[in-house]
């Protein structure tokens, strides 16, 4: 498997996210995703680059999140419990170190997908927010097997654009900008999850990223038949009435952040069996972005659901999530 870079070609939100995901990484990123596919041998169909580390840059304190795209969990894993484990409650995950030149190993969290939960999860039916939200941001693709494999990693991240906007427009109202549709977006698709990011994340994430999602959602409002519509003389957008209602979409979006953080902890326990070193990283992670430290010992090591139950009562009540 080797790292690709190719051009979308067109006005298409699918060619938009095709130019965005080409876009080239640095030496590190694509060291250490190249690691992450090889793990995985030719069950391998590709990487997926996002989070702070493409927002931010990779310092010393950071660890590159990848999905990894596989053809199957069986072939993936060589063993039944494993992949049973990633289908009923998608993803596992894994703590990697890729020796990299002089700056000692680099580090990566990473997710396994199969191309067709990839694919299924990012569509509109899909209730929970968790894999649509992240592959609504920028992403990049800096390892893919073939043009095959490619296209339907980009097809996936178009598709998690409209997924997006379907469910938050009702929300909004009948006329917005680009600035309240993402503020709105992320408020409610971090409210889905036990985060341990302080509050106000989201915006952030906007303001560091304001040419991609601006862009992004001209393209939503391009297409034919598509929910919203943009005045090209204001650049106010505009909801159309296929919309559902409001009240149903706050319900909804309540109804997801309930579900979001019992899930959120379901894969907090399921680590305990599948995620290699998710203690020190859970740590390491509430740390980073909270401000509030924990010392594990050994003991704690040794049982980490045990652990994970014991300490989260006192994290709640120190704020570490929200």
């Amino acid at each position: 498997m080797t790292a690709t870079v190719t051009t979308g070609e067109g006005d298409s939100l699918e060619a938009f996210r095709a130019v965005d995901a080409a876009q080239p990484v640095s030496a590190a990123a694509t060291a250490a995703a190249t690691a992450a596919a090889a793990r995985f041998g030719d069950a391998a169909r590709a990487v997926i680059f996002y989070g702070s580390c493409l927002r931010d840059g990779h310092g010393d304190d950071a660890m590159f999140d990848f999905y990894v795209i596989v053809d199957s969990y069986r072939h993936a894993y060589g063993k039944p419990m494993p992949a049973v484990a990633n289908a009923v409650l998608p993803p596992n995950v894994f703590y990697m170190e890729t020796p990299f030149e002089d700056d000692g190993p680099l580090r990566a969290k990473v997710a396994v997908l199969s191309s067709a939960q990839l694919r299924a999860l990012s569509r509109p039916r899909t209730f929970n927010p968790t894999l649509w939200a992240r592959l609504a941001q920028p992403v990049r693709v800096p390892v893919a097997a073939d043009t095959a494999a490619r296209e339907a990693v980009i097809q996936a991240l178009a598709d998690a654009l409209r997924t997006l906007a379907q469910a938050v427009l009702p929300l909004l109202p009948e006329t917005f900008t680009a600035a309240q549709f993402w503020h709105i977006a992320f408020a409610q698709t971090y409210r889905s999850e036990l985060r341990a990011e302080r509050a106000g994340r989201g915006g952030n994430i906007y303001e560091t990223e304001t040419d991609f999602f601006d862009t992004a959602l001209q393209h939503l409002a391009a297409e034919p038949g598509g929910p919203l519509s943009r005045d090209p003389e204001s650049g106010l957008y505009r909801r159309r009435e296929a919309v559902a209602p409001r009240w149903r979409a706050v319900l909804v979006w309540r109804l997801r952040h309930i579900q979001g953080k019992t899930l959120t902890l379901l894969r907090l326990v399921k680590a305990g069996f599948t995620f290699e070193g998710g203690a020190d990283y859970l740590a390491w992670k509430i740390a980073r972005h909270s401000g509030v430290s924990i010392t594990l010992t050994p003991w704690q090591r040794r049982h980490p659901i045990l652990t994970g139950f014991l300490l989260f009562g006192r994290l709640w009540r120190r704020r570490a999530f929200r």
